[in-house]
């Protein structure tokens, strides 16, 4: 069953994780137009409908495109979350590990805050005993940050 228009801008919308008046903006149109195609209310342009549905689409590749295993951790950082010291631990290995695959497959990103060869060095000197009986997502994100090599 094909999804109907109203459905589909917003969900993709929800996906962008833009309000009503952001996803107007972007596309360029006005904001009660976005919420009357949402609700169903106001008359559409049907033959423009594929198109804007691809945009939409074509949005949410780009930004998925650019999303690393720190940004993840970052967007739910805010999140009143908290993991033992075995969690954290394994969040903390699966976020590196994320974080240089996707600079490995994604040669042209910004690098945002390691390099490969570092992440590569703090992966390998990580262990459980860095977190303590409760860590918040800013407690792990602290842990990784403060794996240092030190050469003396």
């Amino acid at each position: 069953m094909i999804k109907l228009f109203k459905d589909e801008i917003k969900k993709l919308r929800l996906e962008l994780g833009l309000s009503q008046v952001e996803m107007a903006k972007k596309i360029g149109v006005g904001v009660s137009t976005w919420e009357f195609w949402e609700m169903g209310r106001s008359p559409r342009p049907t033959v423009l409908e594929p198109l804007i549905i691809s945009k939409l689409k074509d949005m949410i590749k780009q930004q998925n495109k650019f999303r690393s295993g720190f940004m993840l951790l970052d967007e739910v950082s805010d999140k009143d979350i908290s993991f033992n010291r075995k969690e954290a631990f394994v969040l903390a290995k699966a976020s590196i590990i994320f974080q240089i695959e996707y600079y490995k497959n994604n040669p042209d990103a910004p690098i945002i805050i390691y390099e490969i060869d570092d992440l590569k060095e703090r992966l390998e000197i990580i262990n459980i005993n860095k977190f303590k009986e409760k860590n918040t997502l800013a407690d792990i994100a602290e842990v990784i940050d403060n794996l240092k090599v030190v050469i003396i």
